[in-house]
């Protein structure tokens, strides 16, 4: 870390969390004259943080913070020594939480373009599956948006699907009418946009450029009446 006689290191993000356990210090070449002190900041899931706890020294308890109101801590270590400006140094800080579950999204449909007649309707089938032990506390909402090319128009959809159990996977598909959407159209889907914590957002999302090919009957139809 280096030496100095005043100021601060921050921790960076950790996290996201279930629940807070205990936060663990270690400072070393402490002098009387040192002023040590460690402070917490709470970060929701908008990344928007707060102090929630300021002048730590030693170990401390964390089970009384909210981990569904911040699922990510920070640390921040201050140290001063104004007198014979040789400041205390940090040998170690740790956090002890339980970490959150884990999704994978999956495709069951063609890799390749899908084309369509227009008025049919398409039906994309997902699963999604958890990667971790750990079991996601509530239902997922899952919100997929069809863009159209040519038209520069989107159709955005939500449904929420169960949360699959540790190892296991939820399967969910979802239904686009083709209407008015001749030409190619980008699926996306996005299972849990941030709503409930996850170690990673970036496997929840597939976007598929192009995928739907919607087909336009360019003919009229032609109707024989016989009298």
């Amino acid at each position: 870390t280096g030496r100095y006689s005043s100021g601060s290191m921050n921790s960076g993000l950790i996290g996201p969390a279930t629940k807070w356990n205990s936060l663990i210090t270690r400072p070393t070449e402490i002098e009387a004259v040192d002023q040590v002190s460690f402070d917490l900041i709470g970060v929701n899931l908008n990344m928007e943080e707060q102090l929630i706890m300021d002048n730590v020294n030693g170990d401390k308890d964390l089970s009384a913070v909210n981990a569904e109101e911040f699922p990510y801590l920070k640390i921040v270590f201050n140290s001063e020594d104004d007198t014979d400006l040789s400041s205390a140094q940090l040998n170690k800080w740790l956090l002890l939480y339980t970490p959150v579950p884990e999704g994978l999204l999956l495709y069951y449909g063609n890799p390749e373009q899908v084309g369509i007649n227009e008025g049919e309707i398409w039906q994309g089938d997902y699963g999604f599956l958890n990667v971790t032990d750990k079991t996601f506390p509530d239902s997922l909402a899952v919100t997929y948006e069809v863009f159209n090319q040519t038209l520069r128009t989107s159709q955005m959809e939500q449904i929420k699907i169960l949360p699959p159990l540790p190892g296991d996977t939820t399967d969910f598909s979802i239904r686009v009418n083709t209407t008015n959407r001749g030409g190619l159209n980008d699926v996306e889907v996005y299972v849990n946009p941030r709503i409930s914590p996850e170690q990673y957002y970036d496997n929840n999302i597939l976007q598929q450029l192009g995928y739907l090919n919607v087909l336009i009957d360019s003919y009229n139809p032609v109707l024989d009446v016989t009298v």
